[in-house]
């Protein structure tokens, strides 16, 4: 019985864990490129043992605007690129989802520098202040969850 138990958990797991097509878009670029794997926001691998940390850099101050867009059944999601070039930046985050969704912004030692909650269907909109690099993480719902589905962007703050 507990093998069986084990069996029918480990297929819940492989079939949830399907992501969806996203895009990323710099102000420059001014144009979208799709693509069959996530490109914004990146996803555990789900034969992976241990979540992956973004290990490209994109320099806001001089690249401009990173958008992001993405959904998972039930992984955590993370922006592609880790963040550089500002001490203040502006992140707007959207939750498609018909539950509330965080979002934590963790410096590159996986340390917590901001964390909120994005209402359902709904969006937020704050600010991190570091000199460290520093990336976005939607944690997921888990296999019985609502699952991810988040967009917007991370901006220079003028204020």
């Amino acid at each position: 019985m507990k093998k069986f138990f084990i069996v029918i958990v480990m297929i819940i797991s492989l079939v949830s864990t399907i992501n969806v097509i996203s895009f990323a878009v710099t102000d420059e670029q001014n144009v979208s490129t799709y693509s069959n794997e996530l490109v914004g926001l990146v996803a555990v691998d789900p034969n992976a043992r241990a979540a992956e940390i973004p290990t490209l850099e994109y320099d806001i101050s001089q690249n401009g605007t990173y958008h992001f867009d993405g959904g998972s059944n039930s992984q955590t999601l993370y922006t592609l690129y880790y963040f550089s070039g500002c001490e203040k930046y502006t992140v707007i985050a959207n939750n498609l989802q018909s539950s509330g969704q965080k979002v934590i912004a963790r410096n590159l030692d996986g340390d917590k520098l901001e964390e909120y909650t994005i209402p359902a269907d709904g969006s937020i909109t704050f600010r991190v202040t570091t000199t460290e690099e520093w990336y976005l993480e939607f944690p997921g719902g888990g296999i019985f969850g609502d699952g991810t589905d988040v967009y917007g962007t991370v901006s220079k703050y003028y204020g």
